[in-house]
């Protein structure tokens, strides 16, 4: 080698610029983005690390478990509520799975977004403390933090969720649907009564959860009339019913049966 020539290579990048000191270029070199980000990632791993060590030392007692809960329930709460608002869980749930999910116009709407949020949560929370970190299946060496990995099942927790709520929601409508023609041909055999398109709708709408769990058609029928104001002899007439205290004694007992539900 000749001892005149300089060590290193023309494109070596630990070189130094002519006026630049050494603590000058490692600083720039400390204050790289990408760097900072990579030595920030590489700390929250040996965090997660020392968690789960320390909640398998305690056998996931809940003094130590129950704080660490609340901060994944807050922030996995946080990150479905923001992807349901918005919609995009739809795309980043079948990019991650490759199945889709069947969705309605103005549904899921904002007590439905915090109803399917909050129970995909609880039961990926559950599954994850069990099946994942008392099992010994995340590994910092992968990459994944334990916040990233959370989301992650979170995401396949959430089509059972969704489905299950999905299908009450259809049920529900369908229900509703079923009223409005019932209504709808009462009105049509009786040309004397006149009450207001208005009327019905507040009516449908008081009356809509409680028959949720009113499934047969001639008791649905006549809560729904009866919750529109009509007369109970009338009811009788139009339900099939012999007399009002057919109706009164049915109407009852199925206001009964859903206070004991509730």
């Amino acid at each position: 080698m000749d001892p005149d020539e300089p060590l290193g290579s023309d494109v070596d990048p630990a070189r130094l610029q002519p006026g630049e000191t050494f603590n000058q270029a490692v600083d720039e070199w400390l204050r790289d983005p990408d760097l900072a980000r990579e030595a920030e990632h590489s700390q929250r791993l040996a965090a997660d690390e020392d968690l789960v060590l320390e909640l398998q030392l305690n056998n996931f007692s809940d003094a130590v478990w129950k704080p660490v809960a609340e901060e994944f329930a807050k922030y996995g709460i946080a990150v479905m509520r923001s992807w349901l608002a918005k919609g995009s869980i739809y795309g980043r749930l079948k990019q991650l799975t490759g199945y889709g999910l069947p969705r309605v116009e103005g549904w899921p709407d904002h007590d439905a977004v915090m109803m399917l949020a909050n129970d995909t949560v609880v039961r990926a929370l559950r599954y994850f403390k069990t099946e994942i970190l008392a099992a010994g299946r995340w590994s910092g060496q992968r990459g994944a933090t334990l916040s990233t990995f959370f989301i992650g099942q979170c995401l396949y927790s959430f089509p059972n969720v969704y489905r299950s709520a999905y299908g009450e929601e259809m049920t529900r409508r369908s229900h509703n649907l079923l009223l409005v023609d019932d209504i709808a041909s009462v009105m049509a055999e009786d040309s004397s009564l006149t009450r207001g398109v208005e009327d019905l709708v507040v009516a449908q709408r008081e009356a809509a959860d409680a028959l949720k769990e009113v499934t047969v058609p001639r008791a649905r029928k006549a809560i729904f009339l009866a919750a529109c104001g009509f007369d109970y002899e009338d009811i009788a007439k139009w339900v099939g019913l012999r007399d009002a205290k057919q109706v009164d004694n049915l109407v009852a007992y199925q206001r009964k049966r859903l206070r004991r539900l509730s």
